[in-house]
């Protein structure tokens, strides 16, 4: 989940989606797009590495980089949508 959602962050910011939205349709199409392929993959792996510690055992490493990965990636998506909501 971290790896698409850090691919789908990385089109975004480059400007690769920037071309897409001429109107306002297509401006709701491309935001649609957004949460489905970055927000939406990074909250279910957010939960989903959440799940996977176990308490009072030790846990992979593993499980926690893609639980902050997820979690860093979802903070950012989450704040870039504030501004763009308060620039307007």
């Amino acid at each position: 989940m971290a790896g698409w959602s850090s691919l789908c962050m990385v089109a975004l910011l480059a400007g690769a989606i920037a071309g897409l939205a001429e109107d306002k349709a297509s401006e709701t199409v491309v935001g649609l797009v957004i949460i489905l392929g970055m927000v939406l993959p990074s909250i279910i792996g957010t939960a989903m590495g959440m799940s996977a510690l176990r308490k009072g055992a030790s846990n992979p490493v593993a499980i926690g980089i893609a639980l902050v990965w997820n979690a860093l990636l979802l903070g950012g998506l989450i704040l870039l949508m504030i501004i763009g909501n308060l620039s307007g």
